[in-house]
C-alpha cells in the first residue's frame, strides 16, 4: 500500500493510448503517488488498483519504488495502513 508509484517517460508519451482508469493512473503519478492514494483519489478499490498498476508496471507505463524494509515488523507502518484501510470504506 505504500509502495510508491511514478509515471515513466514511456508512460508519458503512450498514456493518451491508455483506457479510463489505466489512463487516470498514468496521468495521477506524473508525481509520486502511494498505491493507497490513487485507489483514494481515484475512488477505485484498492485491489483494483493494485491489478490496474501491476499491468502498468509490466507494460512500462510506470515504476513503482519498494520499501527497503520489512513493514510487517514495523508497527507504525501497520497503524498507516490499518488507518488508510479504514479511510478508503
Amino acid at each position: 500500500m505504500e509502495t510508491q508509484v511514478v509515471t515513466t517517460e514511456h508512460g508519458s508519451a503512450e498514456h493518451t493510448h491508455a483506457t479510463f482508469e489505466r489512463r487516470d493512473i498514468v496521468e495521477l503519478c506524473r508525481d509520486p503517488q502511494s498505491v493507497a492514494e490513487v485507489s483514494a483519489r481515484l475512488g477505485l478499490h484498492l485491489n483494483v488498483v493494485l491489478v490496474l498498476i501491476n499491468d502498468l508496471y509490466a507494460e512500462g507505463l510506470i515504476h513503482a519504488h519498494l520499501a527497503e524494509f520489512d513493514a510487517s515488523e514495523d508497527v507504525d507502518t501497520l497503524r498507516r495502513v490499518i488507518r488508510g484501510l479504514r479511510a478508503i470504506s
